[in-house]
């Protein structure tokens, strides 16, 4: 509808089901909210530079020359999710987002994982009616040189390029600094064509 075009909608997981049901047929990621935040918004709307620099994540791509991911944790402004995974440019004064996943741990529990994934798959199917959706049961996390970290993923690509996709990840104990997580993301073409082609060269 019209509307969509002209509203952002909320993803909030735990109230998913409910709030998104009348907002189908959306083609424009940026329509779209995690914690109030969308693509394309600058990180410095939200956070001071002293906060953005405080955010910088440990782990980055081997290919990190292009895109930084930073992430902020447990604030009390966040409704839904325990941190907000944001990535950006390097080199952009901005920091416009081309990327941003909502976290929620599930240490030890990977079954409740994903069961809410496939309830939220579900309702993303919905919504991005027109993407082409992709799906993968079990591959191995690239981060994780041991072999032993699993990720369960599903994706649905819009025909502009921009993707919606979620992941189950289950982080082996060669990686203490990572914790087993749901993460719901939006990602710009851009990015997406980046995560396929150079983030792990």
């Amino acid at each position: 509808s019209e509307k969509v075009l002209f509203m952002r909608v909320f993803i909030a997981v735990l109230v998913l089901i409910f709030s998104l049901q009348s907002w189908t047929k959306a083609d424009d990621i940026s329509e779209f909210e995690i914690e109030g935040i969308s693509i394309g918004d600058s990180l410095l709307d939200f956070y001071s530079k002293d906060e953005i620099d405080d955010a910088l994540q440990f782990s980055q791509y081997p290919a990190s020359d292009k895109f930084i991911i930073y992430t902020f944790r447990n604030e009390t402004r966040f409704e839904t999710y325990q941190a907000l995974t944001v990535d950006v440019k390097k080199i952009d004064s901005n920091y416009k987002i081309h990327s941003i996943s909502g976290v929620i741990n599930y240490v030890d529990n990977m079954s409740e994982c994903y069961l809410l994934m496939e309830k939220i798959a579900l309702e993303f199917k919905e919504i991005f009616n027109n993407s082409k959706e992709y799906k993968v049961e079990r591959s191995k996390l690239k981060y994780d040189k041991s072999g032993k970290s699993y990720q369960r993923y599903h994706s649905f690509d819009l025909p502009s390029g921009d993707r919606a996709s979620l992941e189950c990840n289950d982080w082996s104990d060669e990686v203490p600094r990572l914790t087993d997580s749901l993460m719901v993301s939006l990602l710009t073409a851009e990015y997406s064509n980046f995560l396929v082609n150079e983030a792990y060269e």
